[in-house]
Order: structure tokens, then sequence, then C-alpha cells
């Protein structure tokens, strides 16, 4: 038997990537601060994030 998922798990599915990395762009500076990187690591630090990110979403589906 198949179900149709719900409209509202679909908009939270797609709206999630979005909502963390609004949260998470911030913090890249204090992180850099913290972790004491070179200037251009914290762009591959957010960049590797986002990917794992979009990965754990990739599993959920």
């Amino acid at each position: 038997m198949k179900t149709k998922p719900s409209l509202w798990l679909m908009v939270v599915m797609l709206m999630f990537p979005q909502i963390v990395e609004t949260i998470y762009s911030p913090a890249l500076v204090q992180s850099h601060n913290h972790l004491l990187l070179v200037t251009h690591k914290p762009h591959k630090l957010y960049r590797y994030t986002f990917r794992l990110s979009q990965l754990a979403l990739s599993f959920g589906e």
C-alpha cells in the first residue's frame, strides 16, 4: 500500500538545508577565531559542513 507523504514534511525537508545554512554562517567567524585557522580554511570548513548536511539529508529520503 502506497502512502502519500504529507505536505508539511516535504516543506520541512526542503527548507531544512537553507535554515541550517542561515544559522551556521554567522558562527564561521567565531570558529575561525577559536580554532586559529588561516584565512582560506573557514570557507573550506563551510563547504564541507554544507556538503555533509546535504549528504545527511539524502539518507533521510
